[in-house]
């Protein structure tokens, strides 16, 4: 699940990063997955996603964003904000 990572797909390491939790959000509906869906094929707990969607908590590890992303099928770049140019963050 750490390939993402290694990729250039996401930040390195086990640093913390930004999520956006309505493109998190989209990309659950969009997947149809509930959120046992997500925690039980990423490994993250329905709680935590939870707080990461609903903005409680906005700085998941990078190796956590690379799995929920995998999970969805995405790039982990995908569930970051956008910087105000449009620029992914």
């Amino acid at each position: 699940m750490g390939d993402e990572l290694q990729s250039g797909n996401a930040p390195e390491g086990d640093g913390f990063v930004s999520i956006d939790g309505y493109k998190l959000f989209r990309a659950r509906y969009a997947k149809s997955m509930s959120f046992a869906d997500l925690a039980a094929a990423s490994g993250v707990s329905k709680g935590y996603l939870w707080k990461l969607e609903n903005g409680e908590h906005k700085r998941p590890t990078a190796r956590l964003l690379g799995d929920i992303a995998e999970a969805l099928g995405i790039k982990p770049t995908g569930l970051m904000p956008d910087e105000p140019n449009g620029q992914a963050a």
